[in-house]
Parts: C-alpha cells; sequence; structure tokens
C-alpha cells in the first residue's frame, strides 16, 4: 500500500473517535488497511466511516430500552438463547445485572433462569400467565433463533409459538437486522421481536453509504474480497450485509472484510476486529454525546474536514448533535444514513427527532423550518468568511455571543 494521504490520516482519526470511541487505534486501522489494493483504500475507509460499533455498555443500554418495553404485571423469565458459552448466556448475565436498578424493581422478573428450565415443564406452567423472554445481543438472519424456538415446541405449549396475542413470547436483542426480523415472524408468529431495528447496509433504497453509486462502489469491494474470506457469504452470513460490530463479539453476518482472519489471494488477512479474542480494552468511553465526538462528526459533514476552523467555538455542547442532524436534511440525506452516521440507538434518535421539532428546527415531516434554513445560511456565510482569512483560531476573549453560529434556539436550555 502506497503512503497515506494527510487527508485519510485524518479521516482515520476521526473513525477511530467517532466510530470506535477509541477502542482501536489508528494503527490498526492502518494495519488493517494493507490489506487492500491501492485503489480500494478509500472505499474500506469509507466503510470504516458507516461501521456502528457497540461497547459492552451500549449494548447493555439498548437492552435496557427493550426490557422497559415488557409486561410489567406478568412475571418474567429470562433464557439466553444460544449454546452456554455464546454471546446469550453472557448477555443474560447482563440483563440480570440490569434486573438490580431502582426502577426495574417493579417488573417482576423471575431471579433464576435453572429454576425456568424445570419449571416450565411443570403444570404450572401451563396453566399460569408467565411471560418467557429469550435473549440475545445480536439477531441477523433469525435462522439461530427460529431453530432455538423450535426446539421448545416439546416443552412451551405450541399455541404460544404460534399465537402473538397470547403476549407470553419475547425475544430481545441489542441489534435485529431486518431480514432476521422478518424471519422470525413468518417461522416463530407467536414472538414478540423487540430491538434495534438495522437495514441491510448495502440496500439501494435505504443509501446508508449516502447515495446509490457510492453504496455500490463498497458493496462491490467488499464482495471482491469477501468472496475469498468467506466462500459462499462474501457480505456475511446469509448475505445479512451487517455493519455491526461489538466490543465483545464480531457477528459472521457482518461483511468478512472487517472480521475474517483467512487467506486473500494467498496470505493471511488482517482482521479489524477479529471473531476470536477481540480487543480488550482498558477504559471504555461511556458518553456517546461526547463532545469531541460530534465535532468530529460536524467537521466532516459540516464543513469537509476544513483545517482552519475551531469548531468548539461555532456550536454549543447542548447542541450540535441537533445541527449534525439538521445539516444532513438540508443536504437530503435519508434517515437510514443519519441513523448509521449518528451511531446512537433507536430511542435516542427518537427523543432527538422530538427535541428538534420542538424546537423549530424541523417539522413533524422532518423538514428543516424556515428558521433552521436561514439560520444555516448565515452560519455558511460566517465560516466562509473565517475559511478564506484561515484563522485558525478565534478570539477567545470575544464575548461568547459572537462566537455561536446557532441562535438560542437551537441549544434547548439556556
Amino acid at each position: 500500500m502506497q503512503t497515506l494521504s494527510k487527508e485519510i490520516e485524518k479521516r482515520i482519526e476521526d473513525i477511530v473517535s467517532v466510530r470506535f470511541y477509541n477502542q482501536i487505534t489508528p494503527y490498526d486501522v492502518i494495519r488493517w488497511l494493507f490489506n487492500f489494493e491501492d485503489e480500494d483504500v478509500e472505499l474500506a475507509v469509507h466503510l470504516l466511516d458507516h461501521v456502528i460499533f457497540l461497547r459492552d455498555d451500549d449494548v447493555k443500554g439498548r437492552l435496557y430500552e427493550q426490557i422497559l418495553k415488557l409486561p410489567k404485571d406478568r412475571t418474567k423469565h429470562i433464557v439466553p438463547l444460544g449454546k452456554p458459552g455464546k454471546s446469550g448466556a453472557a448477555i443474560s448475565y447482563w440483563i440480570h445485572g440490569l434486573m438490580k436498578r431502582n426502577d426495574l424493581q417493579s417488573m417482576n422478573f423471575h431471579s433464576s433462569v435453572e429454576a425456568f428450565i424445570s419449571y416450565r415443564t411443570s403444570v404450572a406452567w401451563e396453566t399460569l400467565n408467565d411471560v418467557v423472554v429469550y435473549v440475545d445481543d445480536f439477531i441477523g438472519s433469525g435462522g439461530s433463533v427460529v431453530t432455538a424456538l423450535s426446539l421448545e415446541e416439546k416443552i412451551v405449549r405450541p399455541e404460544v409459538l404460534s399465537d402473538a396475542s397470547s403476549g407470553r413470547l419475547y425475544v430481545i436483542a441489542a441489534i435485529v437486522m431486518d431480514n432476521g426480523y422478518s424471519k422470525i415472524s413468518q417461522d416463530i408468529s407467536g414472538a414478540v421481536i423487540l430491538g434495534d431495528l438495522h437495514c441491510k447496509g448495502f440496500d439501494p433504497h435505504k443509501k446508508v453509504f449516502g447515495s446509490y453509486f457510492k453504496t455500490k462502489a463498497v458493496r462491490e469491494m467488499c464482495y471482491k474480497y469477501g468472496k475469498q474470506l468467506y466462500k459462499g457469504c462474501p457480505l456475511g452470513y446469509k448475505n445479512t450485509q451487517s455493519l455491526v460490530l461489538m466490543q465483545h463479539s464480531a457477528p459472521n453476518n457482518t461483511v468478512p472484510v472487517l472480521w475474517s482472519d483467512n487467506q486473500y489471494q494467498g496470505r493471511n488477512w488482517i482482521p479489524l476486529v477479529p471473531r476470536n479474542n477481540l480487543l480488550k480494552i482498558e477504559r471504555a468511553y461511556t458518553d456517546r454525546t461526547s463532545v469531541y465526538r460530534w465535532l468530529s462528526c460536524l467537521k466532516k459533514i459540516f464543513v469537509c474536514g476544513s483545517e482552519y476552523v475551531d469548531f468548539s467555538l461555532l456550536f454549543t455542547t447542548s447542541n450540535f448533535n441537533l445541527v449534525f442532524i439538521l445539516i444532513c436534511l438540508i443536504r437530503r440525506k435519508s434517515e437510514a444514513f443519519i441513523y448509521n452516521a449518528m451511531g446512537i440507538s433507536y430511542v435516542e434518535m427518537e427523543r432527538l427527532w422530538e427535541e428538534g421539532m420542538d424546537l423549530g428546527i424541523w417539522d413533524n415531516n422532518n423538514s428543516p423550518t424556515p428558521l433552521a434554513l436561514n439560520e444555516y445560511k448565515d452560519a455558511m456565510k460566517r465560516y466562509k468568511i473565517l475559511r478564506d482569512e484561515g484563522r485558525h483560531e478565534f478570539n477567545r476573549g470575544l464575548d461568547e455571543k459572537d462566537n455561536i453560529y446557532i441562535p438560542e434556539t437551537f441549544r434547548g436550555v439556556k
């Protein structure tokens, strides 16, 4: 691989911070990029810029959001999906930890998975109205879930598996791919599925990568290498086309260029995040809305990565996530693109949509309001003046109001 340009190096630094929360290093990315031919390096970097990386705390947070949706007045039994040692057991352990939260004390959880395994064969399970909750971190094609639940027919009454109105069977996960959701819904019609729903990364209608042509280019690049790295599944198991990586696991539904350690053209492929022995990081970022994370996002989409402006002086810490969404809407980015770029949960995204609408930034159709468009135009004019002057920093002695481009109505709070 030829020497990386300054622009690529800067993008790598931003990706490590924004997409991976510094859980990997620029060196890890550069080492991974050496797998690719020179003409594919930029596309590989573009792929990384759309990866969803979940730390353990992120997974637990998303599962917590799904737990809150379970019926509060019925006894709930948590059962891990998958074999012992698989992620289902680990996630079940995490959920039992979440049960100790004060706000979940009233959720009426049964405390012992082992007790439920024997209990569900008893007469009591036949007559009472308890709920069983199967849990995993990630649902890809849905095949393993269907297989596991189909085996339950010998234990759980068939009508529970086929009648959703009974409300006795739940499947929850941090991430649910849309084709997995469809598979489970079709084969186990009695299951209520809860989780953040993700589309295929290369779905031409969703435009996760911003445009049809960019999506097509990245897909072809992934397919080119993937057909050797994971034979028969170049874009992930069952063609799931997932862009999800987790701190504790790399799903085989995710495009294999990210995790495979097989050979490509006779040489070992260096995975960014291997499926086995994942990177163990001493310190995890716990705040998905970090100031530096959002400033890095804004630098890319608001001003195309200019090196001349100190963006921490352009936006207040209470509004730059809303500004990021606004710029995406103005540039006609799809909601799937925005959701992917934000790297946050569906519940958090919904909160931001509501907050922006309450502040008058966009309407109930998620279209920017005239006020927001005017302020954006004003901000762009002022930015261009600063860019043309080549100023690297603003005068920190100026009054704060002179340094902020977004008006009071964008801040949400004073």
